[in-house]
């Protein structure tokens, strides 16, 4: 009778352990960035002035790559809109979600040698206080070198120039404004789907 007891107990802490691992190594593959930005994926971003593509560069920023576009697939993006607007320092989103849908993570700053030029896309922190960042993305509209070591660059512009050229060109609140560069009328991000690299 022990000895059964035994082995039903044994079989229990098997079943036990067994399944603790296998929540670990879900848990791990949700984290995986292949899952979620394979190099080469394409992320199209639809808004009021017309839509663009940006193509991920999971390669040389995974964390930051697999971050963004896990927020686009689970709608973290949808309706919300560009903050600031400037031509020289670049279009800035993605940092004005209710705070209920702030992101419980932070992703550290992935450097790489991708040259900060017009149409690049990077992940950075907002106040300038961390190399930690959860959601904020910038696209440049000029050459910005200057911002090495500030952001991660995540994302190229490989289609739709032409509609952040008009969202550049929108209405702001200037350089004395409070905040400044807001545009004066919402620019909505109305949806951002991912399309996998084969």
């Amino acid at each position: 009778m022990k000895r059964v007891y035994k082995q039903r107990v044994g079989v229990a802490v098997v079943v036990l352990v067994a399944g603790v691992a296998l929540a670990l190594l879900n848990s791990r593959k949700d984290h995986d960035p292949t899952r979620v930005a394979r190099p080469g994926s394409l992320a199209t971003i639809k808004t009021d002035y017309g839509d663009f593509t940006v193509r991920l560069l999971a390669n040389e920023a995974p964390n930051t790559a697999a971050t963004f576009a896990r927020l686009a697939r689970e709608k973290f993006y949808d309706g919300l809109s560009f903050s600031l607007v400037n031509r020289e320092a670049g279009l800035i989103a993605g940092g004005q979600a209710p705070q209920d849908r702030e992101p419980t993570w932070r992703v550290p700053m992935e450097e790489n040698n991708v040259p900060f030029e017009r149409g690049t896309v990077a992940m950075f922190d907002p106040t300038g206080r961390s190399t930690e960042f959860t959601s904020t993305f910038l696209i440049v509209l000029s050459s910005r070198p200057g911002l090495a070591g500030q952001v991660t660059i995540f994302g190229r512009v490989v289609g739709g120039m032409d509609a952040l050229e008009r969202i550049a060109e929108v209405d702001t609140t200037g350089a004395e404004g409070r905040p400044p560069f807001t545009p004066l009328e919402r620019v909505t991000i109305n949806s951002i789907t991912i399309a996998e690299a084969p």
